[in-house]
């Protein structure tokens, strides 16, 4: 299950999974007002709290933006249904083609049309899976 971590000292957020997780994810991000359930139990470290879910909106020629939305606990990812594509393109590469440990940060860079001024700066991480455990 996806483990959304936020909050504390770090200016940023974590999105970790396994790969069938990102793949969930970069679907949601393909399907039109989705939501994704996440854990909530187990630590957040180095981030102070977890939130229990993700929520896409599609929203048409809005440059994707990342939100922390502090009163429903949610992580919301909102933008144009092509650009969320894009995105998704980036985890399921993540998810197919990654290590255990590999991420990738999602944040606003200026000059670029990827993500929006103002988006909260997150890291989808692919796990490190355990055998035997």
């Amino acid at each position: 299950m996806l483990k959304v971590s936020c909050g504390g000292k770090i200016p940023e957020g974590e999105v970790r999974g396994n790969c069938r997780d990102l793949l969930a994810l970069a679907q949601a991000l393909r399907t039109r007002n989705s939501v994704l359930v996440c854990a909530t139990t187990g630590s957040a470290y180095p981030y102070d709290r977890l939130l229990g879910k993700i929520v896409v909106r599609w929203l048409r020629e809005e440059v994707p933006r990342v939100t922390v939305v502090e009163n429903s606990g949610e992580l919301e990812i909102r933008g144009d249904p092509a650009r969320l594509s894009t995105m998704a393109d980036n985890i399921e590469a993540l998810a197919r083609g990654g290590v255990g440990g590999d991420h990738w940060h999602v944040e606003h860079i200026p000059g670029e049309p990827y993500v929006a001024a103002g988006s909260y700066p997150i890291a989808i991480s692919l796990e490190i899976e355990r055998v035997g455990t």
